[in-house]
């Protein structure tokens, strides 16, 4: 929340606008790192066959 507040007072821009922020990156990357120990390789593979990582989630 500290951060949050020196964000909105140097940028104009609220405070609940900063939090929806990082609770959203927060939940987006929670999700990224689930898909990964789901989908983690135990054949030595780097997927399971078939599967195709979306573009938007490759890093």
């Amino acid at each position: 929340m500290f951060f949050a507040k020196k964000l909105a007072r140097v940028t104009g821009v609220s405070i609940g606008t900063w939090m929806n922020l990082q609770r959203s990156y927060d939940e987006k990357m929670l999700e990224i790192k689930r898909a990964k120990t789901v989908n983690a390789p135990t054949s030595g593979a780097p997927f399971p066959s078939g599967f195709v990582l979306h573009p938007k989630y490759q890093m």
